[in-house]
């Protein structure tokens, strides 16, 4: 990376970033088997759309194709599926009808609490299994990267 070429730093540090948050997401997911995700026959797409909305408490399509990384067809594909497996309901939003708004069912919010659980202890075994040093490394990383991120503005803004 070129220190004294801002260009090349920017283009640089957005490949990193937009390389790097997906696939710390997909190895997550890759790597730890969610029993309840196998159970329930859930793909990682699927998945991650049940957790971005579970986090949420609701969130739009856009704001999930976002989060899954998915495009618009694909994130309406998705949340159809979900939606006949009874997971999900949709609904307008009432400020913005153009806007669809999705929330867990009971049993979707089940699912996904319970996938959440299973990939936070499987996470949590692989931090503990760091070094004590790795593990405050790591730490330091993400507060600095939160603290830097941060400073970009809103990042998220206009995805609630």
């Amino acid at each position: 990376m070129a220190e004294n070429d801002s260009g090349e730093v920017h283009v640089d540090l957005f490949a990193f970033f937009a390389d790097i948050i997906p696939r710390f997401i997909h190895e997550t997911l890759k790597n730890y088997i969610v029993p309840t995700a196998v159970e329930n026959n859930l793909n990682k797409s699927q998945l991650r759309t049940l957790l971005g909305i579970y986090k949420r408490g609701k969130a739009t399509m856009s704001c999930l194709g976002h989060w899954v990384n998915v495009e618009k067809g694909t994130m309406t594909a998705i949340a159809d599926t979900l939606h006949e497996r009874g997971l999900i309901q949709r609904q307008r939003d009432s400020d913005d009808r153009r806007k669809v708004v999705l929330t867990l069912t009971g049993a979707g919010e089940k699912i996904a609490g319970e996938c959440r659980e299973e990939l936070s202890s499987a996470f949590l075994e692989r931090f503990n299994s760091l070094s004590d040093a790795d593990r405050r490394e790591l730490w330091k990383a993400v507060d600095s990267m939160n603290s830097i991120i941060s400073k970009f503005g809103e990042y998220n803004k206009g995805n609630e």
